[in-house]
């Protein structure tokens, strides 16, 4: 599985397939199901990581990349795109992660991407009710009692 490959933010402990992205849909955003969505637990920190997953022989572009970055980056703190193949124009833009299913392994790793923290909050709500630890803080600026103590 993907997310086992992408160890770069934390160990993965809770992963949503087709996992609606926001909680209405908008019809200007290119997708409404993000293909991966999975909450890795990096000591004290959790992230929401979004991937993509583009299983198809032509190269997958920028500007491909950049619609599905103005939608995942709303929820995920990281986002990248899984394919065969890429193009160099996406090669060359650095917010992208870029995982490969050729070699299963991370390509370029993905810059933190500053989530709507409503949004956020309301897809960790979403996934808690799926099976989500409630430790899980919802807002990423939140922080947990035991850090202090």
């Amino acid at each position: 599985m993907i997310v086992e490959h992408i160890r770069e933010h934390g160990t993965p402990i809770h992963v949503e397939k087709e996992f609606h992205m926001k909680p209405y849909r908008d019809r200007s955003d290119v997708c409404y199901y993000g293909d991966i969505v999975a909450v890795y637990q990096n000591g004290r920190r959790w992230y929401i990581v979004g991937i993509e997953v583009k299983d198809w022989k032509a190269r997958v572009g920028s500007k491909l990349a950049a619609e599905y970055l103005s939608v995942y980056g709303e929820v995920c703190e990281y986002f990248y795109i899984a394919a065969r193949r890429f193009s160099r124009s996406l090669l060359r833009t650095p917010c992208v992660g870029l995982f490969s299913l050729e070699s299963m392994k991370v390509i370029r790793r993905s810059q933190y991407l500053f989530p709507d923290e409503r949004l956020r909050i309301n897809a960790v709500k979403r996934m808690k009710k799926e099976g989500l630890t409630s430790t899980v803080p919802e807002s990423p600026y939140q922080t947990t009692l035991d850090t202090f103590l």
